[in-house]
């Protein structure tokens, strides 16, 4: 599970399944030729520019993902973008992306009244997820990193239609006012 946008429910790389020889199931068997990686400091805020051409073959599409931290740490600024590949494949219809973040066990998640998403953070500290011009989703998810194995988990998801100019500006904010108690205890 990645916390990452995915076009036409497929992954950008292709995986060998399960039912291949020993040593070559599970392995990463292809998938984005070029990717791209630039960061940039203004006055203390940090931009990351990310992109990957994994959809390029399949949808001549490259997914762009913009990630700025301010300096005072007070929110993630993300811009998921889609553009058309200078060379790509069939350019089959993609149909819809979904944008997909991941959520600790740890962490309450709930929709507000705005429409929004709220997370309660383990030291009772709220985070604010929102998405222009888009609805965000609260689903099921799985999370494999526990040492005591899969534990269920939550997701937020983004959907909307794949095609090239497709942009997500999204956001994961401290709430304004939010005080977190003496010693990060709810």
């Amino acid at each position: 599970a990645h916390s990452t946008l995915v076009v036409g429910d497929r992954s950008s790389a292709r995986i060998a399944p399960q039912s291949a020889p020993r040593r070559r199931a599970g392995r990463v068997l292809g998938g984005p030729r070029n990717t791209e990686v630039e960061r940039r400091r203004l006055d203390g805020e940090t931009t990351l520019l990310l992109s990957h051409d994994g959809y390029a073959r399949d949808f001549g599409l490259v997914h762009q993902r913009e990630l700025t931290l301010p300096a005072d740490g007070s929110a993630l600024l993300g811009v998921d973008r889609l553009i058309a590949a200078e060379r790509g494949g069939s350019h089959a219809q993609a149909g819809d992306f979904a944008l997909r973040f991941h959520i600790h066990p740890r962490v309450r998640i709930a929709p507000n009244a705005d429409g929004a998403i709220e997370l309660t953070l383990a030291d009772g500290e709220i985070l604010i997820f929102e998405a222009q011009d888009l609805t965000p989703e609260i689903e099921d998810s799985i999370f494999f990193a526990a040492p005591g194995g899969a534990r269920k988990c939550a997701q937020i998801i983004v959907r909307g239609a794949a095609a090239p100019g497709a942009e997500i500006v999204w956001s994961f904010r401290r709430r304004a006012g939010a005080q977190v108690p003496p010693g990060g205890k709810v």
